[in-house]
Parts: C-alpha cells; structure tokens; sequence
C-alpha cells in the first residue's frame, strides 16, 4: 500500500472523532473495517485488519528495501489462492495513507504436451493418474520428468492387511487357549461363534473359484500366487522375494486381486463379515436372516430366559418343600409333646405315694 522507513510511525494527519475506514471485497464479501484511532502505523493497521478478518485475509508489513534502506510496504492477501479469490476494491479513509495498488490475482499454469491446463494453487494433483507435482516458478524451458511406479506403498498396505489378519485369528486362539493354572483363555472359550468366524473371512480369501484359477494363465488369481502364504497355525505370512517378484511383474494385478470392485478379496471378505454382524435376505423367499451375532445373542438370551424360569420354578418348588417341612415338624412336636404328658401321666400311677 505505502512506502515507509518504520513500520510502526504514525502516519500523520487526522483529527480526534475522524472516521479510519478500510474496505475491500474478498470471495463475495464486503469487508469495512474500522481502525481505532491510536492505530495509525503500518502495524497497526494491520493488526487491525487480522483482528476483523484474519479468518480470510492476511495483512502484512514486508521490506521491500534493504537493510539499510528499509521500504516498508502493508500488504493484503487473500488466505486462499486462484483467480476465483481474487482481494478487489480496496479503499480508505486513512489520512496519510495513500490509495492501494492492486496485483491481479492469477492461477498457477503449466502447459502439458501441448495443453495449457491452471490450478488455483501450485500443486496439480488431478493431472496425471496417481501422479502429483507442484510448479516453483515461470519459465519459457521445457522441463522433463519420469514417472515411475513405487512398490512401496502397496507393500505396506499387504501387510498392513496380512497383520490385520494374523490378529483376528491370534485372538481366536487366545480366547480357545486352556492351562491348568489360568484355567480359560477367554471369556468365549469354547464358544462356536469363533470357530464361525474363522471359517468365514478364510473362506472369503480362500475359497477361489476354480475358473477363475483355471484361466489365470499368469499366477495372480490367489494370495499363494503372489507369495502371501497361510500357515498351519492360521497365520498368514510374506513371501518377500516371491511377492516383490510379482510386483515387478504387474503390480496392477497383483493390487486388483485385492481391490477389485466385484471379486476382489476385500470386497468379498467385507461380504463375509456383514454376514458375521448384519442380518441378511433371504434370496429364495425374502426371509431376514439373523447374522451370526444376533444369532448368537439370541439363543444366549433365550438360555437366560430358560435360567430363570428354571430358577423361579425352582424356588416355588423350594418354597412349598419348606411348607411342608413345617407342617410337617408342627405335627412331630404336637406329637412329642402328646407322648410326653401320656409318659408323666403312666409315670405318676406306677410310682406308688409315700403316706
């Protein structure tokens, strides 16, 4: 906005009760900021203008001189870069502060075999498939560059899936583990809905068709194929040199083995868990078929609800035995004490009276 050689002097001029006024549009909004009255510095003003509307613009006070000779200037940018948000019709009522000079807002523009494509901020993501690059700055040489595939992330991905694996059926084990002296592994020791488990998610990645192994003339149809290897406890594991070999081979297969969006193992193992948690429909008849949870969870209620009729019948049972047991010492002691006043009565006829 101004040139000056301290960025907190006072501008100069004005009057007590003066109107310090800055306006601006910025992305559709009309902006009026009011600076107070002990705010008449580059700093201040600035201040003033981040205080109101730093959500959006930025106000700044740079050198553009050097050291020694210092030319301080107050600039306003927008927060957000492009064309689209563009900082327009900046005024004020600031005395001794001159009008502003604007600088057009621009895209950034590269010019790819041919094509002139422009982004709102230096990065271009969205150009290339799976490519990103960022522009430095202007120039009339043509620049070169050579994209190549990076095996890495796909790579930690698989694995990241084969621990994911080896901790649902590590847990499995633990809870069906059993020693004398900590006696059950696991709340769900013994209980079937594990084994339940189990069988469906390596049925999902296991279970492969057979055509579909038959016509796959080039090994990437299984995970044995492509090096990621099932144990004899259950555990998967990697294969490195098998599974980096493949890669190199064509990594697309070997990732559309996992994400492809109709047969890949991901979407057919997600299938397989909704039919674990989520209840289903019937295909034939319509029928809501109750998944392996709410199975579970069902028959466990329903033995709740037999545990307690048995428990209340047991305690009526309980009860009327006790009745019984009652009556039945109310009896023995009326008894007892008839046989006692007869024995009294048979005792003082036989015992002859002294007189």
């Amino acid at each position: 906005v101004q040139k000056n050689t301290d960025p907190d002097q006072e501008l100069g001029g004005g009057q007590p009760g003066d109107t310090r006024e800055i306006r601006f549009s910025y992305d559709g909004t009309d902006y009026s900021i009011l600076v107070p009255q002990e705010e008449t510095s580059f700093n201040g003003i600035a201040a003033a203008i981040n205080e109101f509307a730093g959500e959006d613009v930025t106000a700044s006070v740079i050198n553009a001189g050097t050291e020694a000779s210092p030319e301080y200037r107050l600039v306003v940018a927008g927060n957000d870069t492009g064309a689209d948000f563009a900082l327009e019709n900046f005024s004020h009522s600031i005395e001794g502060l001159p009008q502003a000079t604007e600088i057009e807002a621009q895209n950034a523009q590269v010019v790819l075999d041919g094509i002139t494509i422009e982004r709102s901020t230096n990065v271009f993501s969205d150009v290339l498939a799976g490519v990103s690059f960022t522009v430095q700055k202007e120039t009339d040489q043509e620049t070169t560059f050579t994209v190549n595939v990076s095996t890495e992330r796909t790579t930690e991905n698989v694995q990241s899936f084969v621990d994911a694996y080896n901790g649902v059926i590590d847990f499995i084990a633990q809870q069906n583990s059993y020693s004398e002296d900590s006696g059950a592994g696991g709340p769900l020791f013994g209980d079937s809905a594990l084994d339940t488990v189990r069988s469906a998610i390596s049925g999902a990645l296991f279970n492969v068709d057979l055509g579909t192994v038959q016509a796959d003339t080039e090994g990437f149809s299984t995970l044995g194929l492509i090096g990621v290897n099932l144990g004899a406890d259950g555990r998967l594991s990697i294969d490195q040199a098998k599974f980096d070999a493949k890669l190199g081979e064509n990594q697309e297969a070997v990732e559309a083995l996992f994400s492809d969006s109709e047969n890949g193992l991901l979407v057919l193992l997600d299938q397989a868990i909704d039919g674990i948690v989520e209840s289903s429909t019937n295909p034939i008849n319509d029928e809501q078929l109750a998944g392996v949870f709410e199975r579970r969870r069902d028959r466990v209620n329903d033995a709740i609800r037999r545990f307690d009729a048995n428990i209340e019948r047991l305690e009526f049972n309980l009860g009327k035995t006790e009745e019984s047991l009652i009556a039945r010492f109310a009896n023995l002691e009326s008894l007892v004490n008839g046989l006692n006043a007869q024995g009294s009565f048979l005792t003082s006829g036989l015992i002859p009276s002294n007189g």
